[in-house]
């Protein structure tokens, strides 16, 4: 006795409703995405927060999204350790400034 049922090839509604769903999800969260501040490039560094590694006398090294970063203090000595905000970039160092804890 051979049936017409194919598992794959169902017509319920309730499997377009869910297939609709899924795809309305994936599409939020890739605008989502798309919308996101970057956190890589001069866009990711500026406004970050950071540790320094070594003391900014007023140049150091400095660490960002867990990079090492050559750094310029723009308040004056800075002791390692310290937690700065990263203000701007000049070149490929970072200008830094202190950050109350």
């Amino acid at each position: 006795m051979a049936t017409n049922y194919d598992p794959y090839h169902l017509k319920s509604p309730t499997i377009y409703l869910v297939k609709m769903v899924v795809f309305l999800v994936i599409i939020g969260l890739g605008i989502r995405a798309q919308k996101k501040k970057p956190t890589t490039g001069i866009q990711g560094i500026i406004g970050a927060y950071g540790e320094t590694l070594t003391a900014l006398d007023p140049d150091g090294r400095i660490r960002i999204h867990g990079e090492s970063w050559s750094a310029k203090s723009i308040d004056g000595r800075i002791e390692p350790g310290a937690r700065v905000l990263a203000e701007g970039l000049d070149r490929l160092t970072v200008l830094v400034r202190k950050v109350s804890t």
